[in-house]
């Protein structure tokens, strides 16, 4: 279960002088003078100083020329840091395909869930078929069938809006920020990646078990089939919560350690 903190895209916004006309409207300060009339206008949004930086002209600003050549080089460097907040990759209709003979299907994202905190992504898995076997009356297996197959959906579902903020894990680390990637929806899809890339480059248990063996014998191999299924699936359960949550700054065990606030 993932909690996000939302929060804005960005801290309140503040426009120096050669963004605004005698009006105080914003225009694009490549028009002539930096003021109204006739050029090229659009939002100002790319270039706005943010948070507590000094108000900087837009560095093709005619006002540039009067500036201090430090405060012009300030202003390119804030324009070439800025990070493009990336969407959130959600799944809008279900994917199925075949991974080592189970039936895989991502189903659609569910929103506005009521019981799944902020998001939950799970996998669940439904078995069709069976192993068995026929002894006769010697309890000597005369043959062996394993008719086993699996039905595995993978789903996120949220709670809150998947374009808030990842609280901890995938999301959070350097990487992800640099790349834009903070979103909870981010961090769901990479729990969902996580049980795929699981499910395909994981071999599937084995049945060992075949004719002309004891009955006892056959039958404590398929009671054994059957477990090392249940610890295959969990084993995806939990290394997704090391490799998703338990990374990035904060982890999850750090989020929870943290204070609740008041």
């Amino acid at each position: 279960m993932c909690r996000c903190v939302s929060e804005s895209r960005r801290s309140p916004t503040a426009f120096s002088a050669e963004w605004l006309n005698d009006s105080g409207q914003v225009v694009h300060p490549a028009a002539p003078l930096g003021v109204g009339g006739p050029g090229s206008f659009r939002s100002a949004g790319v270039f706005a100083s943010d948070g507590g930086a000094e108000l900087l002209p837009h560095p093709r600003s005619p006002a540039v020329k009067m500036g201090d050549p430090s405060l012009v080089r300030q202003a390119e460097e804030l324009e070439a840091a800025y990070v493009v907040r990336q969407a959130p990759p959600l799944i809008a209709s279900p994917i199925t395909e075949t991974i080592r003979g189970m039936t895989v299907t991502v189903k659609k994202d569910a929103t506005g869930e009521k019981d799944v905190g902020d998001a939950l992504t799970f996998i669940h898995n439904t078995p069709t078929g069976k192993a068995s076997y026929v002894a006769n009356d010697k309890n000597i297996v005369t043959s062996v069938s394993n008719n086993l197959t699996w039905a595995v959906e993978i789903q996120t579902r949220y709670g809150s809006k998947p374009e808030g903020n990842s609280a901890y894990g995938r999301g959070t680390t350097k990487a992800d920020k640099d790349a834009g990637n903070v979103s909870l929806g981010f961090h769901e899809s990479c729990h969902r990646n996580d049980f795929l890339e699981y499910l395909r480059n994981t071999a599937t248990p084995v049945l060992n078990a075949k004719k002309d063996e004891k009955e006892a014998d056959v039958a404590a191999a398929i009671e054994k089939y059957m477990a090392a299924w249940d610890t295959y699936f969990q084993n995806a359960r939990d290394l997704t919560l090391v490799s998703t949550d338990e990374v990035g700054n904060p982890t999850m065990a750090q989020y929870d350690a943290m204070p609740a606030e008041e």
